[in-house]
């Protein structure tokens, strides 16, 4: 199966496995997939959907977690028609999404008979990073063999030039032959080509070693027919169908199919699959284009995009970044935006995030070029919501693009006189700021979206586990509380609501709930809502709520002291996280586990602790850092390292106080207390007892009391 890769803006995601996907080679083994593996292809592969009308509709939107099952199911495809060569051509113009999943697929297919064999141009290897890294990653694998392709010798140039030219070469034309063009063989052919047509002498190609040069001299040769038509086929900017060029063209039909026969005669375009052409060489469309004027090549943009219109007028999702380029370099940017903003939905469906990103970016700019209305303002903000969701699954919660994203939203709307947010953007700031440790911040959201949901009923469950959340970080327990019972009192698991980042609401109330009725003293609710949190994300069976439900289940065990279901949430976390890549809650579960083998291991556990905080720090990732401070003191104690936990103890400490993350406060302090000199110790056990106190939070005040009453 053959594909390949095209350089320029406008490609979709996955565009070559797409084009595998259509193969008659592979219609075969597709009928043998099970239907579940092919609603999945069908993502890809929309035909698919109109010769098995007994196959699911596939969702509108992939969330980042199911695009593991996503690749696999077609690495299911290819793998079950093997034996398989999987040819691609022109791989250093390969998108993010298709090196991804040719990665992947390259380790699942290795103990089947398949072959992936593609072309690199080294000299541009480097533009592209996720190539480079693929390439680097199946060296260290052994799943890589490197063929380099370097210059002709003489012999070969000779041969290769006297095949085009259709007569041998003397010795005098072979050594010329090779000096002029250095054994490369675009050079040799188009040397080849020009002296058949009886246009180049062999002593007058010195001047033409460059590809330019050699390339734009041919090009000359064409009649001026043919030339104008090469001109608008490149401006499509990769293959191309004669319909549209007719509706781009100022020629008739008849003339049109003069200058194509032309233009196919010599070697300029070459015939492909579904009656499309393609120019025989990258660097041959390249000059052509690069030939245009200013004001022809806008209106041949315009034409392009004004006949892609017409012609896919059902199908636009499949052309849809290609209009918007075409309609951007025909001088209408307005007309991009939309296309833009279509084109990063139909990325979504195949959760191709960095493409998404990069549509909403390009539009994003564009809209910067349009004059200041409220209309324009409107696309913004529509525009930066898909590009919030985007940027959380890429980059994470509190990525510093997120956090840009979100001023310019807040910007916009002071700006425009708009006091009212939808509370999806509200949950976006909630969470960015939550996972900054910035609490002030987090309040701040919370209270707003509380205060609008009272006008949209559809978000009070949203709301009010927002303020749930911030209250208890703060230590207002009994709130908290019933903020908690009021957001599971509005979720409705007939239909599960989601959070804007993609969490099923009921599953992650009833999680964090859990903290709080715990800390409120109710272990056997606390235990009883954890439990339930889990056993809905699996009725949902929803991979990512399920990690978010075993993850907060984990924590609750911590507190509550039982080792074995820490262990059992926290390895579920991280099989979850290994799979679907969900790098947060990885972290989060590593320290929980760190803790746990700290009690037998603590060197190797104090190692675990530390690195996963580091890489909660490279995700900016503050929330509840005071909470994971106190772990590893208590690591660190077990080591018999006293003065060290002791450290750390005092920074957790100041930490909570600054931010005002206060719910492990208590804890914190009796853990301090343990290290002090008994002059020391009641003072600080005091302290820590009122804190509880005050906070209604029973289970630490048990917990402390223990303390007393044992050091007494």
């Amino acid at each position: 199966m053959t594909a390949r890769c095209y350089a320029g803006e406008g490609r979709l995601a996955y565009a070559p496995i797409a084009a595998w996907l259509k193969s008659d080679s592979l219609q075969a083994a597709l009928r043998t997939l099970e239907d579940a593996w092919l609603t999945d292809v069908a993502r890809l592969h929309p035909e698919l959907a109109a010769t098995r009308p007994d196959i699911a509709t596939p969702t509108l939107q992939l969330e980042s977690w199911q695009r593991l099952r996503f690749f696999e199911a077609l690495g299911r495809a290819f793998r079950a028609a093997a034996p398989l060569v999987l040819i691609l051509d022109d791989l250093q113009w390969a998108d993010a999404d298709t090196i991804e999943w040719l990665h992947y697929f390259l380790r699942s297919a290795s103990g089947s008979s398949c072959l992936v064999a593609a072309t690199v141009r080294a000299e541009e290897q480097q533009d592209n990073p996720p190539l480079g890294r693929l390439l680097g990653q199946l060296g260290h694998d052994d799943l890589l063999t490197t063929i380099a392709l370097g210059p002709l010798d003489q012999r070969a140039t000779a041969l290769l030039a006297g095949a085009v030219a259709e007569h041998p070469l003397d010795d005098s034309a072979q050594a010329e032959t090779f000096r002029d063009t250095e054994g490369h063989p675009l050079f040799i052919v188009e040397r080849g080509r020009m002296a058949l047509a009886g246009q180049v002498g062999t002593s007058a190609m010195g001047e033409l070693s460059r590809v330019q040069s050699v390339v734009a001299a041919r090009l000359a040769l064409l009649s001026d027919e043919a030339r104008a038509t090469a001109e608008v086929a490149a401006a499509v900017g990769r293959d191309f169908q004669f319909d549209l060029l007719a509706r781009a063209s100022d020629l008739e039909e008849a003339a049109l199919v003069r200058s194509l026969d032309e233009l196919w005669q010599r070697h300029i375009v070459r015939v492909q699959a579904d009656e499309r052409w393609d120019f025989s060489h990258d660097r041959i469309r390249e000059v052509a284009y690069s030939g245009i004027g200013p004001a022809r090549r806008r209106l041949i943009h315009r034409r392009i995009a004004q006949g892609m219109e017409l012609l896919f007028g059902g199908r636009l999702d499949e052309v849809s970044a290609s209009l918007a380029v075409h309609f951007d370099r025909g001088g209408q940017p307005g007309r991009a935006v939309p296309f833009l903003e279509r084109a990063a939905a139909v990325a979504a469906r195949v959760s191709a995030n960095e493409e998404a990103i990069r549509c909403f970016t390009y539009a994003l700019s564009l809209l910067e070029t349009l004059p200041p209305t409220r209309d324009r303002d409107e696309r913004e903000l529509s525009l930066r919501s898909g590009l919030s969701v985007a940027l959380n699954s890429a980059r994470g919660y509190a990525s510093l693009e997120v956090e840009q994203n979100l001023d310019r939203v807040f910007a916009l709307s002071r700006a425009n006189g708009q006091g009212q947010l939808p509370v999806r953007w509200l949950w976006v700031a909630f969470t960015h700021r939550f996972m900054l440790g910035d609490l002030k911040g987090t309040r701040e959201a919370s209270e707003q979206a509380l205060a609008f949901s009272a006008s949209d009923l559809a978000c009070r469950c949203e709301a009010h586990h927002a303020m749930g959340g911030m209250l208890l970080s703060v230590g207002e327990l009994e709130a908290a509380r019933q903020h908690f019972e009021a957001s599971l009192a509005a979720y409705d698991e007939r239909n599960p609501q989601r959070s804007a980042l993609g969490s099923d609401l009921g599953v992650f109330a009833h999680a964090w709930y859990s903290h709080a009725l715990w800390l409120l003293g109710e272990d056997d609710a606390a235990v009883a809502h954890a439990d339930q949190g889990i056993a809905l994300s699996r009725r949902l069976d929803h991979l990512f709520s399920q990690t978010i439900a075993l993850a907060y289940g984990a924590l609750l065990h911590q507190m509550r002291g039982d080792s074995s279901r820490v262990l059992e949430c926290a390895e579920g976390v991280v099989a979850l996280c290994d799979r679907y890549g969900f790098a947060y809650y990885n972290d989060w579960a590593r320290v929980l586990i760190g803790w746990v083998r700290g009690h037998e291991q603590p060197a190797i556990a104090i190692d675990m602790i530390e690195t996963a905080l580091k890489q909660l720090d490279a995700q900016r990732a503050q929330a509840r850092r005071p909470y994971y401070l106190s772990l590893l003191a208590d690591t660190y104690r077990r080591a018999g390292e006293r003065n060290r936990a002791g450290s750390i103890l005092g920074t957790a400490i100041a930490m909570a106080r600054d931010r005002s993350e206060v719910w492990w406060l208590p804890a914190l302090l009796l853990q301090k207390s343990e290290l002090e000199p008994a002059a020391e110790r009641e003072r600080t056990l005091r302290e820590g007892l009122e804190l509880a106190r005050a906070q209604h939070s029973y289970g630490l005040m048990r917990r402390i009391s223990s303390a007393m009453s044992a050091s007494i």
